[in-house]
């Protein structure tokens, strides 16, 4: 399966709507570390998933499969 996303960051809510993942799985996956996430300057702000850093690390682990 491939998901392509063209911007950098992603709201939760966002990252959940275009995966048909649910909003609490998301949150709790982005608050857990499994999600990159955004560094907050302030408590308010949205959080905001790290797209090319996900990208990153599904393909590091897509590369390390390979190598199994």
């Amino acid at each position: 399966m491939n998901i392509a996303f063209n911007v950098p960051f992603m709201t939760v809510s966002r990252f959940a709507e275009e995966t048909g993942l649910s909003y609490s799985f998301v949150s709790k996956r982005a608050q857990d570390g499994t999600y990159p996430i955004l560094k907050k300057k302030a408590k308010q702000e949205s959080t905001l998933i790290n797209i090319v850093a996900l990208t990153e690390r599904v393909s590091a682990w897509e590369k390390q499969k390979e190598v199994s």
